[in-house]
């Protein structure tokens, strides 16, 4: 990465943090954000989930979500209806902190208020 390290410093602060937080990461495309995320993630010792989302959807996206964290948890795959069920899987199955990567999540949920559900605990 060329000219990234007040972004990456920046993250990596944040992703330190004990507190519950939602970072959103935006920009044109093609500029690095995903090296910058994936760079983050690779230097911090919390265990993290990185999951590149997809066009095929808020529902497939959300089972092979939990289906990603399944297996880097070794876990069975859970039966999930959407990303809260998926969440709520993570949730209950790690006991420490855990960062989780969403790219390309936009495609999938544009209400913030749904996005919500997913920081806050029950919801707003």
């Amino acid at each position: 990465m060329i000219d990234r390290d007040a972004e990456l410093d920046w993250l990596g602060s944040h992703l330190a943090q004990d507190d519950r937080q939602l970072l959103v990461l935006y920009g044109r495309r093609r500029v690095g954000k995903t090296t910058l995320v994936t760079t983050a993630l690779d230097a911090i010792d919390t265990q993290s989930v990185y999951y590149l989302c997809d066009q095929r959807g808020s529902t497939q996206n959300a089972e092979q979500f939990a289906a990603h964290c399944a297996d880097r948890f070794d876990d069975v795959t859970p039966a999930v209806d959407g990303f809260v069920d998926a969440f709520q899987y993570l949730t209950n199955r790690v006991d420490d902190a855990c960062v989780v990567a969403l790219d390309e999540f936009r495609e999938n949920v544009g209400d913030p208020i749904r996005t919500a559900e997913f920081v806050e605990p029950g919801g707003r």
